[in-house]
């Protein structure tokens, strides 16, 4: 045990059944940002965020009941104060009798991950919510976003868009410019912004 608890890159954390750390690793000393002896007077609750403990004491108790391990992600609040994302594999340990009474975590930080998850959201709302129009097409010319200002520019909703063939919102004459610009992405090339025209779905050509 001693020798998995040193080699692992994982930080791993032995408490007993009301939380109280029993022994932890250094990995996991430096994910929480406490030192051992500090954590071996703590208790797993007292490092938990706030919001995040109820859902964790929850699956704890349950695996307590059943023995059922279980995968959880949570925010510890590391000694300078600052928030750590982590994603946490618990399980029971039993004696030799097969009693329940130690729990065994395994704790990897995901907090780049968790903030590039974040970036990706906000990113998100703002294509929603512009009234720039914002598309994007696959390399098979298939329509694979349209957010609300593609839906005012060119009278299809995000509905009726996505899935569709970029053809729809592209005048006949200029259909084989486009696959042209696709061949070149394809190839790694890069298009520069341009003027052209589109196709509104009444008819009507839209310069954009």
């Amino acid at each position: 045990m001693k020798a998995i608890f040193a080699q692992t890159t994982g930080g791993i954390a032995l408490t007993d059944l009301d939380g109280s750390f029993v022994t932890v690793n250094q990995r996991y000393c430096e994910i929480v940002g406490y030192s051992e002896p500090e954590l071996l007077k703590m208790r797993m609750q007292d490092i938990t965020h706030p919001e995040d403990l109820p859902g964790n004491l929850a699956q704890f108790h349950r695996m307590v009941e059943t023995g059922s391990s279980f995968d959880i992600e949570k925010r510890y609040i590391r000694r300078d104060g600052t928030l750590v994302w982590v994603s946490n594999s618990v399980s029971v340990i039993r004696s030799d009798s097969g009693k329940i009474t130690q729990a065994v975590t395994v704790t990897i930080d995901v907090t780049e991950r968790k903030r590039a998850q974040e970036e990706v959201r906000q990113l998100a709302a703002i294509i929603a919510s512009s009234d720039d129009a914002i598309i994007s097409i696959d390399l098979g010319m298939n329509i694979r976003s349209w957010n609300r200002g593609a839906e005012k520019l060119y009278g299809y909703s995000a509905e009726e868009a996505i899935g569709s063939p970029a053809t729809i919102i592209l005048p006949t004459d200029i259909v084989d410019e486009e696959n042209i610009i696709i061949d070149s992405i394809k190839a790694g090339g890069h298009v520069q912004p341009h003027e052209t025209r589109r196709r509104h779905k009444n008819g009507t050509v839209v310069h954009v």
